[in-house]
């Protein structure tokens, strides 16, 4: 069940530092009216509070019968002001009728008992919109309650806070609503179609789509940040949601990027996805492994659902035959791999199995032949970019070669080519190493595989992964490279590998957190450390220049997503700036030196939660790990 409060103060009796605000409790009542609404926000009248100009023991009040009346079933707490706002000693306080501007520690609310209060009452989601002035100190409030609570590790409620504003702006309010409670509006009675393939909408949605609308400018930017959000948010019903609806594969890549949970709960909309998928005849390559990926996981659950994923298979199977153009054949691997999927996991008839191997094999030796030819050329997976001296490399490419040379050892793990397939990796490496610098989530998922066959001992040339992480020792020159076991549990090795000294890397910290960063001498340094089950030196180095080159290998954690992303506008950071190196190097120093000084082992999930909690972050980015 959902509960709210929503205060609209627009009367103020200390007129002489706080002026009326006549849009406030218009604000108040039609937000409150919205929500309350069992078409529009669901929330439970019985259990939710519409306060118009109250003092401080008003609200108390109000929360205090919340508490009293709160059930095991009550999940969700949003809290809604619409007012004048302050920051003192870097908290929001939040004024009410009789508030003091001249005392807002004592006279006026803070936000953070607000969130102190929904979390102690045990709510899975906590939603804040806060249309104020000064509004975005509440994330310094957010950021300190993150630490004192151990947010961002297991089990943790999603948290959430919209401001109207930074810390050091105003926020406006028009004849009728508020700037930001006007829009807020507007996306709960439908006039924003946010998406039209959920039925619920997130705060941190509603929250991405505002920051972008025009009305907004340098004087008043809204900000979101969010702990822990977990997955999609249930802030509101979505008037525009379609039932599903999708027709063509941009909606269904859309479909799968943002209602993963929906989608594969849901049988109805899984059967209409197999239906679009088996008639649609133009892909991408992307497209098609992802549709690929679904139906799998589909057929997995509902095996009713089988017979359909074949024909979908042999449908995606010629238009895959019909992308292999040498400028573009190393996409395609990404696609082998959803066919691999097939014939290791899915339970389909024997028939089939020797049919599917067979094709499989032929586009896994037409790919490998275009590898070697590449390799051949003077500068492999390189292009002459205009007006630009010397090559530049497509790390992608790269990577996919090697995870696509994985596969075939895996998938043909008999048929006498693993000496073949050893020299062209050693090849891969030897021509390209300046390279290999990126992996997105797909490739982690390929090395990922080959590590688990390291582990269950079923690698074919495992006996020669010391003579190759030999040789790419120095030609890579990583000979100062430091290994941090981090954790070992259940089986899982979680291991940071930081590294300097390698040539034309990515700067850092562009991509240090925002994606499973990775080489392809770090994985088969990795496997050699897996097979061999060495003891980790605990010793750390702390480098003096961390700036230059770091790189974090997720692939090694069970992450279910990256733990931050570039870019402004993802469902858990809104902002304006990215974070700047010195933030990151000082955020290093500190976990390694606490792991150095403690002798403790720190989890991926300590370690994203320390980093989240750092002020530095503030309204700049939002630092969240997801469970």
């Amino acid at each position: 069940m959902k509960c709210c409060i929503v205060i609209g103060s627009t009367e103020y009796r200390d007129t002489q530092c706080l002026l009326k605000l006549p849009a406030a409790e218009n604000d108040a009542s039609t937000l409150f009216d919205l929500l309350t609404d069992p078409a529009v926000g669901g929330y439970s009248p019985e259990k939710s509070h519409q306060l118009l100009s109250p003092t401080l023991q008003d609200v108390k009040e109000a929360m205090k019968v919340i508490s009293d009346k709160k059930s095991p079933d009550d999940s969700i707490f949003t809290f809604i002001f619409s007012g004048h706002g302050g920051v003192k000693n870097e908290s929001l306080y939040l004024c009410l009728q009789d508030t003091k501007g001249n005392l807002l520690s004592t006279t006026a609310l803070p936000v953070h008992e607000v969130i102190s209060f929904a979390l102690e009452l045990g709510f899975g989601e906590i939603n804040l919109v806060i249309d104020a002035c000064e509004s975005g100190g509440s994330i310094s409030d957010i950021s300190k309650l993150a630490s004192i609570n151990n947010l961002a590790l297991d089990h943790s409620p999603s948290l959430g806070i919209l401001a109207g504003c930074y810390a050091n702006q105003m926020a406006s309010e028009g004849e009728v609503y508020g700037l930001l409670s006007e829009h807020l509006i507007k996306c709960l009675k439908g006039e924003y179609v946010i998406s039209q393939l959920r039925p619920h909408l997130s705060l941190s949605e509603i929250a991405t789509h505002i920051s972008q609308l025009p009305d907004f400018s340098d004087d008043q930017t809204p900000v979101f940040h969010g702990v822990s959000l977990a997955g999609p948010g249930q802030f509101s019903i979505n008037l525009n949601y379609s039932g599903i609806q999708a027709e063509n594969s941009a909606e269904l890549v859309e479909l799968h990027k943002t209602s993963k949970k929906i989608f594969h709960e849901n049988p109805n909309i899984q059967r209409q996805f197999l239906k679009i998928v088996s008639t649609l005849e133009k892909f991408d390559s992307f497209e098609l492994n992802s549709f690929l990926k679904s139906v799998h996981a589909i057929t997995q659950q509902e095996k009713q659902f089988q017979e359909i994923a074949i024909g979908i298979f042999l449908n995606l199977k010629q238009h895959c035959q019909n992308l292999n153009d040498s400028s573009i054949f190393l996409d395609v691997t990404s696609v082998f791999h959803g066919f691999s999927l097939f014939l290791s996991e899915l339970p389909i008839r024997d028939s089939y199995q020797s049919f599917f191997l067979a094709e499989v094999r032929i586009a896994y030796d037409n790919c490998l032949s275009q590898i070697k030819d590449e390799l051949a050329t003077e500068h492999p997976f390189s292009y002459a970019e205009d007006g630009i001296a010397g090559f530049v490399s497509y790390p992608k490419r790269i990577t996919e070669s090697a995870a696509l040379i994985s596969q075939y050892t895996l998938l043909f793990p008999n048929e006498g080519n693993q000496e073949y397939l050893k020299q062209l990796a050693i090849e891969l490496a030897s021509k390209c190493r300046s390279g290999f610098r990126i992996v997105d989530d797909e490739q982690a998922h390929h090395i990922s595989s080959l590590i688990s066959a390291i582990q269950q001992g079923s690698c074919p040339f495992e006996k020669d992964i010391t003579q190759i992480i030999s040789s790419l020792y120095q030609d890579l020159n990583l000979s100062r490279c430091k290994i941090l076991n981090i954790r070992k549990d259940d089986d899982d090795v979680y291991r940071y590998i930081l590294f300097r000294g390698a040539p034309d890397r990515i700067p850092f910290p562009h991509e240090v957190f925002s994606r499973p960063c990775i080489s392809l001498s770090i994985v088969l340094m990795g496997l050699f450390l897996l097979q061999q089950d060495k003891e980790i030196d605990e010793h750390i180095e702390l480098f003096d220049h961390l700036e230059s080159r770091v790189f974090i290998p997720s692939s090694y954690f069970n992450f279910s997503e990256p733990i931050i992303r570039d870019g402004l506008n993802y469902e858990f950071g809104i902002g304006r700036d990215i974070f700047a190196s010195s933030d990151v190097e000082v955020f290093i120093k500190k976990v390694l030196q606490s792991v150095a000084e403690a002798k403790k082992d720190l989890s991926p999930k300590d370690i994203a939660a320390c980093l989240s909690n750092s002020t530095a972050y503030k309204d700049r980015q939002t630092l969240t790990y997801w469970i």
